[in-house]
């Protein structure tokens, strides 16, 4: 009788015991995609660099343009003239080095592109790791608001039903939402540097 009474109280305290572990523990979820359109360090440097390659694109396709002029001007040339084996060899060369620069541009881009969201994401998650602990956050997910029935009654893609299906947390209350507040803190102005002490002593 004793030792059942014992292990009901050491159940008991077990159980209490987690259930008050649970209640410390402070979740929160924040959407990342919007993080990252609302974050303007990485928004300014995306437009200057999408600037940028809208004007290379407009360097392309002048050099296509007057490609497609050449290649018109030899059709018009018969192949006994003079300047027609002149005339095909510079389409020939100028076919390449577009092409060559076209790659280029994409690969240069691309890293560029890259490079640009590994700065961001390092610049959020160090100021996401300061938010979370001056607020004392445990957890953080991303959001997810129950769209299962939506997703499976618009995709007949089996993966996407099984991702939905093996998602981890199936939902989270939209009171759990720190984004916008985090978006405050991360865009905040920067704090001035106090005055040195040489500055002081004038």
């Amino acid at each position: 009788m004793k030792s059942a009474v014992v292990w009901t109280l050491l159940a008991m305290s077990i159980l209490f015991g987690a259930s008050a572990l649970a209640q410390e523990q402070k979740t929160a979820t924040l959407d990342l995609k919007k993080v990252y359109d609302n974050y303007a360090p990485f928004q300014q440097a995306y437009e200057a660099m999408k600037k940028e390659v809208e004007a290379a694109a407009e360097d392309l396709k002048l050099r296509a343009a007057v490609i497609e002029s050449d290649r018109k001007q030899l059709a018009e040339l018969p192949k006994d003239d003079p300047g027609y084996k002149d005339l095909e060899a510079k389409i020939a060369d100028d076919r390449e080095q577009l092409s060559e620069l076209a790659w280029t541009h994409k690969t240069t881009f691309a890293r560029r592109e890259a490079q640009l969201y590994a700065e961001a994401y390092r610049a959020i998650f160090k100021q996401l790791d300061a938010y979370c602990q001056a607020n004392k956050i445990d957890v953080l997910m991303r959001p997810n608001r129950g769209q299962f029935a939506e997703d499976q009654a618009t995709s007949s893609d089996p993966k996407t039903v099984a991702e939905q299906l093996n998602r981890p947390v199936l939902y989270t209350s939209p009171r759990l939402d720190i984004t916008d507040d985090f978006l405050k803190f991360l865009n905040r102005e920067p704090a001035k540097e106090p005055p040195s002490e040489k500055a002081d002593r004038r």
